[in-house]
């Protein structure tokens, strides 16, 4: 897990009166569409680019692999800014990069931006190694309203599987006015476990199954005031309930990074079950303050 974080007003304490730089961060509204979305090279047969849009993950983009002499290997995914709308991420989940390469040197991503499509710029100043668990990747940047932008893996190999991706998602972050503290479960280290165990009738441990696995996580927001809930986090609840906040954006899933500068391996890509309720907790006399919760279930 990873956020790559960029962003200027972020890392100087100027999203949010007050903020610091481990506000959590919330990355769901996303503005690209399905169509907006196409592999670097020649995608995989049975599995398109246009796969990245939906928020499942059982289904992907594949890229193709590489097999031959010592090359320059470049594969990854490229974003169509159409209407020159101004982003500041791109998020990446359910991907195989840690594996992709069989000998040579590590894989690279790259966060790049450009106005023709032809010349490419590094958003973020330095190249990014791919972390060993396959979890999720976001690079968080300045506002940027390029035409078009792209992760480009790169890495000088022999061998290479082929790379997928099962979700992207590119538009604007949602800092939090309010960081969490105690009852936070570290995304990293969390994880809900449904098994059986099996033992014989003379009392002998036979083993277990794994039925299924998930990341677990929570959202606990209070001393929220009344205009950042309705202007900031309404939305946001629209969008867990299944509806699209950005015309043509993906529904229901987000990024999270709850504490992105100290720990910024805790990054989850996730959904809920609950129905998020925001409610007073404090009257006029203090400025009126709202509070909001949730828990989350997560990609392992």
């Amino acid at each position: 897990m990873a956020v790559i974080i960029s962003n200027d007003d972020f890392n100087n304490g100027n999203v949010l009166d007050g903020q610091t730089t481990d506000n959590p961060i919330i990355f769901y509204n996303s503005i690209c569409t399905p169509e907006q979305i196409t592999g670097i090279t020649e995608d995989f047969p049975g599995n398109p680019a246009i796969n990245l849009w939906n928020p499942e993950t059982y289904n992907s983009w594949r890229g193709a692999g590489y097999s031959g002499v010592s090359a320059n290997y470049n594969d990854g995914i490229l974003f169509h800014n159409v209407n020159e709308e101004a982003i500041n991420f791109m998020a990446i989940a359910g991907h195989n990069l840690a594996d992709v390469v069989q000998s040579g040197s590590p894989l690279f991503l790259y966060a790049e931006s450009s106005t023709d499509g032809v010349s490419y710029t590094t958003i973020d100043p330095t190249s990014f190694s791919i972390p060993s668990d396959n979890s999720p990747i976001v690079f968080y940047f300045n506002e940027n309203s390029d035409e078009y932008f792209r992760l480009r893996m790169q890495t000088t190999t022999t061998s290479s599987d082929s790379p997928y991706i099962a979700h992207f998602k590119a538009g604007n972050v949602t800092v939090l006015q309010r960081r969490d503290f105690a009852g936070v479960e570290s995304g990293s280290i969390s994880k809900d476990l449904r098994r059986t165990q099996n033992i014989s009738d003379n009392g002998q441990y036979l083993g277990e199954v794994i039925l299924s696995s998930k990341r677990m996580g929570q959202i606990n927001q209070a001393n929220n005031t009344p205009v950042f809930v309705r202007d900031e986090i309404v939305d946001f609840i629209s969008h867990t309930q299944g509806d699209t906040v950005s015309p043509g954006g993906s529904p229901s899933t987000f990024f999270y990074a709850w504490r992105p500068n100290k720990y910024p391996e805790d990054v989850l890509y996730g959904w809920t079950r609950d129905t998020i309720r925001p409610s007073h907790e404090a009257g006029d006399s203090f400025g009126g303050r709202m509070s909001w919760s949730f828990s989350m279930e997560c990609l392992t």
